[in-house]
Formats: structure tokens, C-alpha cells, sequence
């Protein structure tokens, strides 16, 4: 029992993650189009 509440919670942890992880790649995007603008 305590292990699947282990799993569940680093699941939620894995795809918070992956959450922040494609909105700084986003900014970085956006940052290197601006640069490639100029």
C-alpha cells in the first residue's frame, strides 16, 4: 500500500517536471527567435 502512494507521488512529481521542463524550453525558444531576428 505505502509503496503504490510512493509510486503516485513521483508520479505527480515526474509530470510537474516535465511541465516546468517544456516552459523553460518555450522561453528559450522565444529568447532564440529574438536573437535571430536581429
Amino acid at each position: 500500500m505505502m509503496l503504490a502512494a510512493f509510486f503516485i507521488v513521483v508520479a505527480i512529481v515526474l509530470l510537474f517536471d516535465m511541465a516546468k521542463l517544456r516552459k523553460q524550453n518555450q522561453e528559450i525558444i522565444n529568447i532564440l527567435e529574438k536573437i535571430e531576428k536581429k
